[in-house]
Order: C-alpha cells, then structure tokens, then sequence
C-alpha cells in the first residue's frame, strides 16, 4: 500500500512464500478473459455442451426449465444460475428483485502492456519483483488504485477507483473523453503512477455495485450463485474467489446424491454453508473502502501508524491491512469449501453441540499478558507464539477425535490481559472460531478504551452472544469513547449460560440514560438463568478527551465514584432477590491495569 502523492510504501502484505507456506497454495491473479477461457477449455473437454449467444429469460422452478430468447425452453434436473450482478433468477427465488446499489464508486480498468513500461526507467523497477500496489487516496476525495501484473507478466493490470453516481450508460460511449477523465481523476497523484497512466491506450468505466445480503439461495431445483447472489465491492480481491467457491460447494453437495429426489437436500445444505462465507466477505469488502478512503488527518495517520510493523518486517498480530491482518488471513484465505460442506451433512452432534465434548478431549488454556503500548512488540509475538502453538488443525475444526497424528483440543479457559484486550479477542476470535465456542472460562482485563477504527462494532457483542458454552465471565473494559450507548446495552449480549459473572467498567456508565437497563435485566429470572456469583464495580475513568488519540486513565473525582456506588447497589439488591451471591470483584492488577479504587 503506497501514500497517494508520493508512492511511500505505507503497508506490506508478503504472499511470497508466506502463502503457500501458511495455506498451501500461492496466491494467484488471472485476466478475466484468460479464466473464462480455461472453465470454458475444461467444460467441453468434460463433454458439457457450451451455447453461446442464448439469453435466459425466464425460469421454471417447478419443472424445471429454462426458457431462451428464442423461446426455445431447456429442461434439466437442476438449473444453476450464475447470471451476474442484474440476474433474473434472483426475482423467481426471492419472489421480488433485490438488486445490487449503486455505491457512488465507479472504477476505469486498463491494462499497459509490460515492454512498455519495461522501457522506461523511471516505471521499470516496479516490475522488478511482482506484486501488488495500492495507492492510497487523496485528502477526502475517496480515490484509490490497484495494479498488479497479470497475463503471465505480459500485461499490467489496473484498476483506478473513485466517486461517481452518474448516470453509467452514458459512459464509454466515447473511448477518447473516457481516457482524459481517467487521466483527470489523478493528474496531481504520485508521478510514477501517473507516468503509467500516460502509457494507457484504453480504459473502460464500470460502475461498483455491492449487492444486499441473501439468506436465500434456492427455490425448488433452481439455486444463484456468484455475483447473483453475493455481489460485492473489489476491495478484498475475492470476488471472483468466492464464486469458484459457490461452485466447488455445489459440487461436492451433489457428489453423493442417489437420485432427483436428493438434489433439493444437496441444494439446502449448500446454501446453508455459502451464506454466511458471502455476507462475510461482503462485510469485509465494505470494510476495506472504509479503511483505504480515511481522508488525511488523524484516522489516516492511526491506520498507517498501525501498518508501520508489516512493512519495516516485525512481528504484528493486527493490522487494518486486512490483506495482512493475521485474523482476516485465516477466516478468509484458509476456507476450505469442500470440508465445509462434509462438515454440514453428517451434522453429528460432535460437530454441531460443543456441550458434547468427549472427556479424553485435553483442557487447553491460552494466556495472553500484553505490555504496555510503548513495547508492543513483545506483547504481539507473543500473541502469535501462543497462536502457532495451536496444531493446524484445531484452528480448522476445533474439535477432533484423538488419532496418534494430532491432538484433540478444548480451549478451556482465555485470558487476556493488555491495553487492547477485546481487539485481541476478535482477532482470535476469527482465527480460532471453534475453540472460542466451545470455551468455557474468559478473563478479560483492559482499561483501554475502545474506538474501534479498524473492526466492525458488533464483533465483540456477536462473539459474547456465540459462547453459549462459556460459564465464567470477568470483563473489565474502558469507555467505548465513538458509541456511548455501546456499554448500556451490553447486557443484552451476554452468553446466556453463565455461572459466574464479573465486571468492572466506566463510571460514566451509570450516567447513561440506560443505565437503568443494567439493574433491570437482573430482575428478570430469565436473565442469566443459571448465575450463581457476580461482582460488578465502575471505578474507571478517564481524562478529557484530547483529540483522536486514546485518552488517559485517572482517578475519578470523589462524587462520581460515589454516584457510581449506589448505582451498583441497584444492581446489587435485584441479584440478591434472585439469591444470587455478590463478591469483591477478583483484584489482580497488572503493570497497566490498577487495582479497583482503594474508596471503592
């Protein structure tokens, strides 16, 4: 990743033979053309019949069929829609059309031809080891650009992003005016990227569409896949990939059908599979044009900050690189379709209901003691020392059957103890997916505050909500300085099966106008049915805010730690009345977390 006005490298992904060392493939890029080309090559060497020119215009889910625009009708056991981003089976399975929105982007692609460039010293040396470069956008104009080399290094690929809402069928229509507006859009850009632009004969305009979630794929015997019903912005790269996935589990779904009467089974469990892999890429892809399009000022500078790691070669266990952020490089580029796709149709309680772990499955704990900011280094080979730890395979599936060739795994108890605690646990979170639930005791202790910068907000509620495992609780965390409403309503988020809860928080929490929502909650004999002990205290608090940068803990004034005593007491009486036991809550501080306030 490069700044914008001066191509200063500002984020480093190494696919290298990082990829193949950690996923077992490289990482390939291929002409649009030159794919199409070699699924066309294959399906006729397969013997399937290729129609060229044969537009679908309706669809018969009940046969079914398919009719052309030549009216000629195609009967088949199953029909496969991949008809792109304005499909006309996503209608008949939905049963009314939800297209893709238009974002306001719009992107030129062009390809330049390599001798060219090769030619010209001042361009050359991007040449000289293959990769990607994203260069990074302008103040608050929302404009980036891509290249990379494609055609087996005998063309360069770009693809040059920015806002534009206007109407697209008035666009390429003239190809002169199209390659001006190009050159336009980044005249005043970093000076290699656009002495590379000066070397385009052609561009296309597209414009960037990212399609609403679907949680239906199927009706009857017809299923859409790719673009149909995932469209997606191209800023995880994966567009493409994930169609081919939607394929590879298509195939394996079927792979053991015995007859017509087992496709609509083979069909569900698909779906149920690529739904939730779609809408997360979808969600990510979103993410990334969030992260590259921060305007300069202080959220840029935070991003490229955090990025300094990957590019001077140290070690990091985060970064809103996502294309280097280890968690994201997991969930994302470790995706197996076709072993989750064997995992969802034996659904053996083994593989669906943690509470069902064999007793020779071993206890495994992970502790992770961050230190403070200033030496985070440390604290983040650590964190990946205590990942790599982990065999392989527990990270895939969490839960095996022990064989003499790997070891069984139940992630017993978590502890995390540094200033980003709950960053830390939603990256382990996507990384370890089954062994986080299936855990049953979490420690978490952080007086950092939360901005959330990087990450979407709901992750951390949406991972508490998953650990219907987990019966033991301590959580202490700082103010959520973008989102006061944030801790208020935590409450509702809790793994419903705890035993034992402890929480330690802001004083300011029980100055929300929700506060009453906390002692509320503990009236209910649903809330937390099975809770035995707590401790909750909010002695936390924090210096005026001084800009972007994280704000400073101090020792809160005498009259709000009063008002936050008695607002505990509410909480307090409500558990007493459903005899639940109140306790001091357990004080281990640590280099950076103060014991709870001596007046408490």
């Amino acid at each position: 990743m490069r700044r914008w006005q001066n191509g200063q490298v500002i984020g480093h992904t190494r696919l290298y033979p990082e990829f193949r060392e950690n996923f077992d493939a490289p990482y390939w890029v291929i002409h649009r053309a030159h794919f199409h080309q070699a699924m066309h090559d294959l399906a006729v060497d397969l013997g399937v019949t290729v129609r060229l020119a044969s537009k679908v215009v309706s669809y018969d889910v009940d046969e079914p069929s398919i009719t052309l625009d030549d009216d000629s009708k195609v009967f088949a056991d199953l029909v496969v829609a991949a008809d792109g981003v304005n499909s006309t089976a996503r209608k008949v399975v939905l049963g009314a059309d939800h297209p893709p929105q238009r974002t306001g982007f719009a992107a030129y692609r062009a390809v330049v031809d390599i001798d060219r460039m090769q030619g010209d010293p001042e361009v050359s040396w991007l040449l000289e080891k293959p990769a990607f470069n994203l260069w990074s956008l302008k103040l608050g104009d929302n404009r980036h650009v891509m290249t990379y080399v494609i055609g087996a290094g005998k063309s360069f690929n770009m693809v040059l992003s920015h806002p534009d809402s206007g109407d697209s069928s008035q666009w390429n229509l003239n190809p002169e005016e199209t390659l001006q507006n190009m050159r336009n859009e980044f005249q005043d850009w970093d000076p290699v990227l656009t002495r590379i632009i000066g070397m385009i004969d052609k561009a296309l305009k597209w414009p960037l569409f990212s399609g609403a979630t679907m949680n239906r794929w199927v009706s009857g015997n017809l299923i859409v896949l790719g673009d149909a019903a995932h469209a997606m912005l191209p800023y995880m790269s994966q567009g493409a990939a994930i169609a081919v996935e939607d394929g590879i589990a298509l195939a394996r779904a079927l792979k053991n059908i015995q007859s017509r009467e087992d496709i609509p089974h083979a069909l569900s469990v698909c779906e149920r599979v690529r739904v939730d892999r779609a809408q997360k890429m979808q969600e990510a892809s979103l993410l990334n044009g969030k992260l590259w399009h921060f305007a300069d000022g202080p959220r840029q500078r935070a991003r490229d900050e955090a990025m300094e790691p990957e590019v001077a070669g140290r070690p990091f266990s985060f970064s809103p690189n996502q294309w280097s952020d280890p968690a994201t490089q997991m969930w994302c580029y470790s995706y197996d379709a076709e072993r989750e796709i064997d995992r969802e149709i034996p659904a053996s309680p083994l593989q669906r209901n943690a509470s069902t772990i064999a007793p020779n499955i071993t206890p495994f704990t992970i502790k992770v003691q961050g230190p403070h900011r200033e030496s985070e280094e440390s604290h983040q080979q650590h964190l990946q020392d205590q990942i790599h730890s982990i065999p392989r395979d527990a990270m895939v599936l969490g839960i095996e059957e022990d064989t003499p060739s790997s070891r069984s795994i139940n992630l017993e108890t978590l502890e995390i103890l540094e200033d980003d605690a709950v960053d830390t646990l939603i990256g382990m979170s996507a990384a370890l997916p089954h062994l986080i639930e299936i855990l049953k005791t979490l420690h978490i202790r952080s007086t950092h505050g939360l901005d959330f910068q990087f990450i979407a907000e709901d992750a951390f509620r949406e991972i508490l909500r998953r650990m219907e495992n987990l019966q033991t609780l301590r959580l202490s965390v700082g103010e959520i300085f973008n989102d006061s409403s944030y801790l208020p309503t935590l409450h509702k988020y809790l793994p419903p099966n705890l035993t034992s809860f402890y929480f330690r928080g802001p004083v300011s929490l029980c100055q929300s106008e929700h506060w009453a929502d906390w002692p509320n909650a503990f009236e209910s004999p649903g809330f937390l049915p099975n809770l035995e002990t707590m401790g909750f205290v909010l002695d936390l608090q924090y210096e005026p805010d001084t800009g972007f940068k994280d704000k400073t803990e101090c020792c809160a004034p005498e009259d709000l730690l009063h008002a936050a005593r008695r607002a505990c007491e509410l909480v307090y009486e409500t558990a007493r009345r459903r005899n639940i036991q109140v306790k001091k809550l357990p004080n281990e501080p640590t280099s950076h977390l103060r014991p709870v306030d001596h007046r408490w």
